[in-house]
């Protein structure tokens, strides 16, 4: 299908200085729209949550911040959170991310997906993780 300005120069009403000029701001929205999205796919905080990019996390903070939104979206991956975890383990501080994760693991059947966020922003907060299981308020 033809685009409307090959329809206008076709029909007589542009001129193909006019015509040129349509074509040339369609290749600029177009390759706008690409940098976007590309911007979006190599920036981190935009990416979509998966197990690949929680295997793929080099500090320990960016560990606690992919498995936070990981959870959040996929509860059932709590197995899979805590093998990734022990990859820290010999790391400062890998031990007590293993703690957490483990905790996390026996409080979160105990959570209502209403509460599930408040349990898991606290349990992965950056200093001073607290393992309590929220009531409902």
């Amino acid at each position: 299908m033809s685009s409307l300005a090959d329809q206008l120069l076709k029909a007589g009403l542009a001129t193909p200085e006019q015509h040129h000029q349509a074509t040339m701001q369609q290749l600029r929205q177009a390759e706008s729209e690409a940098g976007r999205q590309r911007s979006q796919l190599t920036s981190k905080h935009n990416r979509p949550v998966s197990l690949d990019r929680l295997q793929s996390c080099e500090t320990i903070g960016e560990f606690k911040a992919t498995a936070k939104d990981l959870l959040l979206e996929h509860p059932e991956l709590m197995s899979d959170v805590i093998t990734a975890a022990h990859r820290f383990k010999e790391t400062d501080g890998g031990k007590k991310l293993v703690w957490i994760v483990l905790n996390v693991r026996n409080g979160l059947p105990t959570t209502t997906p209403g509460t599930r966020e408040r349990f898991l922003n606290r349990a992965f907060r950056r200093r001073g993780a607290t393992l309590e299981t929220p009531t409902e308020e």
